[in-house]
């Protein structure tokens, strides 16, 4: 080739900013630089370590074709650290002390060395914050798996460097009871051991709204306006809380620009991702993806394993190998089951001086299942909703069109959400093959009639108490 690498790759760089979203390749894209490029090889370094895997998994095919169309050749594509942030990164995302381990997974998932942080001359995070962040919540408690890794490893990057990495904001999502909050509270409490913010906000869009509704009664929303926009670092944990509630939307749309605006970190966590939540601006969701959007998938075996051990190391209790495992095959997806299992085996430590065999644990969750209400599952759902109505399930899952039927399989898709931890692909394939955007637009739908129809959230609730669960329907009307 007669060009250098560099001028090659910013032929490339020209063609993928064309076809990317502007956002996706500024954040990924833009940062690599080229350091070979012949028809055998491509070298792209990147400044991220966690950044290498993204890019492979989502932009490798679009950056081969980019190459053959542009030069006809089909060269391999790899990918290094960018120099200088090799080590900055092994310090960014190794530096936590070590974490407990038991005899098992964890041993193995937990192998890397690690080394302490060197003691910085910040002021610290301001103490009315950490009254409200969990101090058990810190990235050496939170256990790494495939399905997690870049959520995880996002939020160490942002908590040792708020407001100066390419991810502000920076937006996890995730079914129930999978991370999301622990890896909020892992970074306000980074920020407070690194030093390297002053005012490190963590609250719940909840308790924002109940705020600036006290505030607007009170005539006090300068105060509260003021409070909010000197936040160095500001974590706002389930955002879907925010639809429907328009004026409480304007008050954070300029919240967050003031903050982005000046540099400030911002990290957001919901239950799915920006395009899913229907009832918020189109304005408030394009800045949610002006940073990274990264989501946390439901851990595999070996990682449920792995967090059943250090949550039982955490308590003093020694599971073994087997008993561990039992625990984890337990357990669907909601870690807060799985250490719902470890209190009651640490209660009957303590009070009844039990011995953990294999055969005491599975009592022990056996007991809990049938204490616990019926697991709530798509077909339950599917099953409550035709009963409520009077139609069959057939005809609920069906290719019927007809406008009452539809709205109930909305309906019924929307309770899926709501209440179970599948993903929205296997919510649609339940219901005949559907695709994801399918059951998106369904939730959508129904979400802007709750905003207007407080007798469908009566409805609503009445199926979910059938359903064994109750006050998850509430009116978006603020």
């Amino acid at each position: 080739m007669t060009c250098s690498p560099a001028e090659a790759w910013t032929q490339c760089l020209v063609a993928l900013k064309e076809k990317l979203f502007s956002q996706s390749y500024d954040t990924w894209i833009k940062p690599l630089v080229c350091t070979r490029f012949d028809s055998e090889l491509v070298v792209l370094e990147a400044p991220y370590s966690f950044s290498v895997s993204w890019i492979r998994e989502h932009y490798l095919t679009d950056i081969e074709r980019t190459i053959r169309k542009l030069f006809n050749i089909s060269p391999r594509v790899e990918f290094e650290l960018l120099p200088g942030s090799s080590d900055e990164e092994t310090r960014l995302l190794s530096s936590d002390p070590p974490v407990p381990t038991g005899p098992g997974v964890l041993d193995r998932l937990a192998a890397t060395s690690k080394k302490p942080t060197p003691p910085r001359d910040k002021e610290p995070a301001g103490t009315e914050t950490l009254s409200l962040v969990n101090k058990d919540y810190t990235f050496g408690s939170f256990v790494i798996g495939s399905n997690n890794e870049v959520a995880q490893s996002a939020a160490k990057t942002v908590a040792r460097n708020p407001g100066r990495t390419p991810f502000n904001p920076l937006l996890i999502y995730g079914g129930v009871g999978l991370g999301k909050t622990h890896l909020l509270h892992a970074v306000a409490n980074e920020c407070a051991l690194a030093g390297n913010a002053k005012n490190v906000i963590y609250l719940t869009s909840e308790q924002f709204v109940r705020e600036f509704v006290t505030s607007l009664k009170e005539n006090r929303t300068l105060q509260f306006a003021r409070r909010y926009r000197q936040a160095d670092v500001m974590l706002v944990d389930d955002i879907q809380f925010f639809q429907g509630k328009e004026r409480m939307q304007e008050e954070f749309f300029h919240t967050f620009n003031t903050l982005h605006g000046q540099g400030k970190q911002i990290v957001l966590s919901s239950d799915r991702p920006p395009e899913a939540l229907g009832g918020l601006q189109d304005r408030l969701l394009s800045r949610f993806q002006w940073g990274l959007v990264a989501d946390i998938q439901p851990p595999d075996l070996e990682t449920k394993i792995a967090i059943c051990e250090m949550k039982a190391e955490a308590t003093g209790l020694h599971l073994d190998d087997s008993a561990a495992e039992f625990i984890a095959s337990q357990v669907k997806s909601n870690i807060r089951e799985l250490e719902g299992i470890i209190k009651r085996l640490l209660f009957l430590v303590q009070n009844h001086d039990a011995k953990l065999t294999l055969d005491i644990v599975e009592s022990a969750v056996r007991t809990m299942r049938l204490a616990a209400p019926e697991t709530v599952t798509v077909k339950r759902i599917q099953e409550a909703v035709a009963s409520r109505y009077g139609i069959s399930v057939d005809l609920l899952t069906g290719k019927s069109r007809r406008s009452d039927v539809v709205s109930k399989r909305q309906l019924a898709m929307y309770l899926c959400k709501l209440l179970t931890t599948e993903s929205l692909r296997a919510i649609g394939a339940a219901f005949g093959g559907r695709d994801h955007a399918t059951v998106i637009h369904a939730c959508e739908r129904i979400e802007a009639a709750l905003a207007e129809q407080r007798s469908l959230v009566l409805e609503l609730n009445s199926i979910s108490v059938a359903l064994g669960v109750s006050g998850r329907i509430r009116t978006n009307v603020a």
